[in-house]
């Protein structure tokens, strides 16, 4: 008897420290969705997939920082940094149109807070502005197209001259607050 008492009190402090792990390991995971959306905040801003806006390509994707923004702002870089500008990610989409091919610019840009990115939403939006199809929020005029979304804010520009572009710059426009679920 005294043999399976001391057996019992040996093997007590290991039950004790499992039973507290399980318990740790119980209430500390997290949700995938929380873990998705943490590591989404973490990557920087992000742009719509070619197949999710009906592209018919895209280019690679550019990223910038508060490093390397001079690279990609010429000359307008001091303000995006004022606003407290983050990141950013862009690239080059082909959509079709009715009018032909379009090319458009589309560019991501996360600022440190709300404010920040309310302030360069409202310094990029468009003189000539409409409300853009199926984006609550966006303004566009045909050629550009500006959108935010909490701190991220979606620039898009088309290139192609004489064809009108305002729906493929809702298209990507649309795609984007899809895929971010914003």
């Amino acid at each position: 008897m005294r043999r399976i008492v001391l057996l019992v009190l040996a093997l007590l402090p290991l039950l004790v420290v499992t039973a507290w792990l399980g318990y740790r390991a119980g209430h500390r995971r997290e949700s995938p969705a929380g873990v998705r959306a943490a590591l989404a905040r973490r990557l920087g801003p992000r742009l719509p997939t070619a197949a999710s806006c009906g592209a018919v390509q895209r280019s690679p994707l550019d990223r910038y920082d508060q490093k390397t923004i001079y690279a990609w702002v010429d000359g307008g870089a001091e303000a995006y940094l004022k606003r407290g500008f983050i990141a950013s990610a862009v690239a080059t989409y082909e959509l079709e149109s009715a009018g032909g091919r379009v090319e458009i610019e589309g560019a991501a840009v996360r600022f440190a807070s709300r404010e920040g990115a309310a302030e360069h939403e409202a310094a990029e939006r468009p003189q000539d502005a409409r409300p853009a199809p199926g984006v609550p929020g966006a303004a566009e005029d045909g050629t550009s197209l500006v959108v935010r979304r909490g701190r991220d804010v979606l620039q898009l520009v088309s290139f192609t001259p004489d064809v009108e572009a305002r729906d493929p710059l809702a298209q990507v426009a649309r795609a984007w607050v899809q895929e971010e679920g914003r």
